[in-house]
């Protein structure tokens, strides 16, 4: 059987917290009502994270859903636009050995590597670096080419500052530092671990102790971290990185198989994994609507943290969620439309 809607999923999964739902079709990002719509359900949902169990600990949170395809890149990315507006300095994790859509749509393995390259040698600011990054995101264009217009550096740098090969995940895992693998988003307080280019792609490598480091010296780092996981079914990383986490959040969609999803969920319990609840996706408008009415309008919610005052204030705001939108969209956090070499996951992934 599958999950029609949001009834039919707390059914599915009674004692399971529902952290919140997500429209059904990918929003329009230059329609401000669709956009905030987005924008609130995403915010809902990291407010939910930052007061449920364990809030003084929990900082390190993966994102799995129960099969490919289900949303949960893009749900990982958006949670990361959210907390790092609130002011977390925040880091995204791309986990998902095999597939790596995460690190595909944060921006280009050139852009990558150029930034990894000027960051090791200290030419460039990490301020400068976050600024030709969402420049270079949003005109689609190269971050080294970018700097050079600003100015940050000289073409022969840049010539002599790009790398073979950009580093990541694995490399980490291997012994490089996090910092020389971490790379700006283009967005303030927002940082990615890619999963790098290395060739060999090999998830035995994932061993649990040296995943719990890794996590450990992020939480020294930054203030939240999200990690981009395979899903749970066909995928041993899901299931690693569940296990050494502060807490796991599962994406569900409708037309998702019931068996599937009560399968996913009773595999990770079995295990310790604490679960922090589930996000149903591609949600129906009665489900929206029955959210809207139980939980408040976006309005409310819009002014409870202090309000958006001013001009400025208002444009800072419906940029941020537009560019929440855009990520459900299949684009880029830092703008640009996302082009990401047919590896994505389809549609509203």
């Amino acid at each position: 059987s599958r999950l029609r809607n949001i009834e039919e999923a707390e059914d599915t999964l009674p004692s399971v917290t529902l952290l919140g739902i997500l429209p059904g079709l990918p929003p329009n990002p230059t329609d401000p009502e669709e956009a905030e719509t987005t924008a609130h359900a995403v915010h809902r949902i990291r407010t939910l994270l930052q007061i449920g169990p364990h809030t003084e600990t929990g900082r390190v949170f993966s994102v799995t859903s129960p099969m490919p395809g289900d949303g949960k890149t893009s749900l990982t990315m958006a949670l990361g636009m959210s907390f790092s507006g609130s002011g977390a300095k925040t880091l995204l994790i791309d986990c998902d050995v095999f597939q790596d859509g995460l690190s595909q749509r944060m921006c280009s393995d050139q852009n990558m590597r150029v930034c990894q390259a000027l960051r090791r040698n200290g030419r460039v600011s990490d301020e400068k670096l976050q600024e030709a990054m969402c420049r270079a995101n949003a005109e689609s264009r190269g971050i080294g080419e970018m700097l050079v217009e600003m100015g940050a550096i000289a073409e022969g740098d840049l010539r002599d500052a790009i790398p073979g090969r950009s580093l990541g995940l694995l490399d980490v895992l291997d012994g490089e530092s996090l910092d020389a693998c971490i790379v700006p988003c283009g967005r303030s307080n927002l940082w990615v671990l890619p999963s790098g280019s290395n060739e060999f792609r090999d998830s035995s490598r994932l061993a649990p102790t040296s995943l719990n480091r890794l996590f450990e010296h992020a939480r020294e780092v930054f203030d939240i971290v999200m990690v981009d996981t395979g899903p749970v079914s066909g995928s041993l990383e899901a299931t690693q990185v569940a296990v050494n986490v502060d807490g796991v959040v599962m994406v569900i969609s409708r037309g998702g198989s019931r068996p599937q999803v009560e399968q996913a969920v009773r595999h990770l319990t079995s295990l310790g994994a604490r679960l922090s609840g589930v996000v149903f996706n591609r949600a129906q408008d009665d489900d929206m609507q029955r959210m809207s009415h139980t939980y408040g309008s976006r309005s409310g919610m819009r002014s409870g943290g202090g309000g958006v005052e001013g001009e400025g204030a208002s444009r800072t705001y419906a940029d941020g969620c537009a560019a929440i939108a855009r990520t459900f969209a299949g684009g880029r956090v830092g703008g640009g439309n996302g082009h990401t070499n047919g590896k994505d996951e389809p549609g509203h992934a």
